[in-house]
């Protein structure tokens, strides 16, 4: 529901354009986002105030006091291990049960030579640093991530994302914080984040991929042509194909220059002149002919891996060069990518 406000707000007709994906925009802004939460996450954190949670019980640890409470090989108390747990399985002769048998009662101090009997010495060395109160009192148990030991629903949702929000270099970091504290009006910092973020909707980011092919005797040949904003070619490429008839080897020709095109390019307008194809391809509730169905199912498929390409249908005289280079190469059997000087 968010998500859709954010990119359609109050658009009669629905219509958007998602030009940063929603896990982007769902970060600190000092990790490039926009400090919004994705509500399954946040959602997450606050029931983990539930004392089964697994988020709570991940990060609670036992405060040693008196430690009668405390059992040593299954409750959390060695907070400079991981899991605060010791790694090591309780031996079946072993009557220790409890923190507080570890401790000598007289002095308060841990019993060493206990301690080296029962765990090996990484453990024993980091148990013995556990500061035991000369006071006896009831042991404690606190939420590790928190400064205050107590569960806070901010600082769970941020301790669960660590790794999502980690990517990001120091000296980007840095750029961000500079951002968002600089003393500009928001609707300036907002556009500043939009150019840093590669995410305007400007042409310069835009290609064009005109196709065409030549079908004779049950072969196809394919023609791509990929094109810049500034419609210089930048590379062009052939291939020759089996196709049943012309509606066939328009659908092949599509899909063949889908694939090729398929560069991590995110944005690319695919002209075509056929009408059936690129009709059928805009639309998905259009019917189309047996004989085109695999190769227009699986173009339809490569659309939505890709959501930001698009469908032109253009006139033949506007496709001609894209047409000339597909007769050229079924003449001659020519495939490969083919020099942009050439063409």
């Amino acid at each position: 529901m968010f998500r859709s406000f954010w990119w359609t707000g109050t658009a009669e007709n629905n219509r958007s354009l998602c030009m940063i994906s929603w896990e982007s925009i769902c970060k600190p802004k000092e990790c490039g986002g926009l400090d919004f939460r994705r509500m399954m996450d946040y959602n997450k954190a606050l029931v983990g105030k539930m004392a089964w949670n697994d988020m709570l019980k991940k990060g609670a640890c036992y405060l040693v006091k008196d430690g009668s409470c405390i059992r040593i090989w299954s409750d959390p108390w060695i907070l400079s291990i991981q899991d605060f747990k010791p790694p090591i399985q309780c031996r079946d002769n072993v009557l220790v049960h409890f923190v507080a048998d570890l401790i000598s009662p007289e002095t308060r101090t841990w019993n060493m030579d206990l301690l080296q009997a029962l765990f090996p010495p990484s453990i024993s060395n980091k148990i013995v640093k556990i500061k035991i109160p000369v006071m006896t009192e009831p042991d404690s148990l606190i939420w590790v991530p928190s400064m205050s030991g107590n569960y806070s629903v901010k600082i769970a949702y941020f301790t669960n994302q660590r790794r999502r929000f980690t990517t990001i270099t120091e000296d980007k970091r840095k750029v961000w914080k500079r951002l968002w504290a600089s003393k500009i009006h928001e609707r300036h910092k907002f556009f500043l984040w939009k150019v840093c973020s590669k995410i305007l909707t400007s042409r310069a980011k835009i290609k064009e991929a005109n196709v065409d092919a030549t079908f004779k005797e049950g072969l196809t040949t394919v023609a791509a042509i990929l094109r810049n904003n500034h419609g210089c070619i930048m590379h062009a490429h052939t291939k020759i194909l089996r196709s049943y008839d012309a509606n066939s080897a328009e659908a092949a020709v599509i899909l063949e220059a889908m694939r090729i095109t398929d560069q991590g390019l995110k944005k690319v307008i695919l002209e075509g002149d056929s009408t059936t194809v690129i009709s059928t391809l805009k639309n998905e509730c259009l019917q189309f002919d047996w004989s085109c169905a695999v190769d227009i199912q699986e173009a339809r498929k490569y659309s939505r891996k890709w959501p930001k390409w698009r469908f032109r249908k253009v006139p033949r005289n506007c496709n001609s060069t894209t047409h000339q280079i597909a007769k050229w190469a079924f003449e001659r059997k020519w495939v490969d990518y083919i020099s942009s000087n050439f063409v």
